[in-house]
């Protein structure tokens, strides 16, 4: 492909490593690029960094022990700690299914990128790519990302290319094979829409060990039994106390849906808080 990019598509600065996409592996591999001295981009289609803990409202980091001592180091451990202290009603002790407060990790990852001297830009989607050949190895590699943003398409050029997109979207955009799903049947994890409820009588939901999701008898297992929520398929049902009143959910599966088709996400979308309602 051959842009004049004076002319069709402006051209941003060089950076040494250009990252897309600001979820959890994103932040992670830009402030390991940028606290090593390179010159770091980070490209973000939302408007925060931290993925689904924060836009995807995911209640609680997975295990971070093996019920001895924390097992994940490093960058991650140093956020989780950072975000933790901030919620008073948490002890350092909890390494377990501790919950998320979605708020605080954003301002929590932007402080740390901002402050490592990497450059975000939020709200821009990654649309294309130029790719050239290796002058050592005369292989193809991406050269440049094109991005749409509020001001039209922009092109960011690096020398190397990270794609954090979560659906490997700026390998598919530079032309290189995807795999997705089950190898056999192409089934793809079932999704989940997450929400929140706040007022929440906190006496009264401290006695409901029924709502543990892996309980037959629990309040979303028999919601299912009874027939009258038709969209609710299992009683998945994760759960943890995010703030004051407030529960955070992670429940509800939605099966088949395909992260490449956007009206297939989108019914998924629409369905997904269907099912929050109910």
């Amino acid at each position: 492909m051959t842009i004049n990019f004076n002319s069709d598509i402006p051209l941003e600065s060089h950076y040494d490593v250009v990252v897309a996409g600001g979820g959890p592996a994103g932040c992670a591999a830009a402030l390991a690029a940028a606290r090593h001295g390179a010159k770091t981009l980070l490209l973000e289609y939302s408007s925060c960094l931290g993925g689904m803990g924060t836009n995807g409202m995911v209640p609680a980091w997975c295990p971070y022990s093996d019920k001895e001592k924390i097992i994940y180091r490093g960058i991650s451990q140093e956020i989780f700690e950072k975000v933790r202290a901030g919620m008073p009603h948490l002890k350092k002790t909890d390494v377990d299914w501790v919950p998320i407060d979605p708020e605080l990790l954003k301002y929590t990852l932007d402080k740390m990128l901002s402050e490592a001297g990497v450059e975000i830009i939020f709200n821009v989607m990654v649309v294309g790519t130029v790719t050239g050949s290796a002058a050592s190895s005369g292989r193809k590699r991406i050269t440049h990302v094109v991005t749409a943003h509020k001001c039209g398409l922009r092109a960011w050029a690096g020398n190397v290319f990270i794609d954090c997109t979560g659906d490997a979207d700026l390998v598919g955009l530079a032309g290189i094979r995807r795999l997705f799903g089950d190898e056999k049947t192409g089934e793809v994890q079932p999704s989940s829409l997450c929400f929140a409820l706040s007022n929440v009588d906190m006496h009264y939901y401290h006695c409901m060990p029924h709502l543990h999701m892996n309980n037959p008898d629990g309040a979303s297992w028999k919601a299912v039994r009874s027939g009258k929520y038709p969209d609710i398929k299992d009683g998945h049902c994760c759960h943890g106390v995010t703030g004051p009143g407030t529960i955070g959910f992670n429940a509800g599966h939605i099966w088949d849906v395909d992260p490449s088709n956007p009206r297939n996400i989108s019914q998924a979308l629409i369905k997904g808080r269907r099912i929050a309602s109910q």
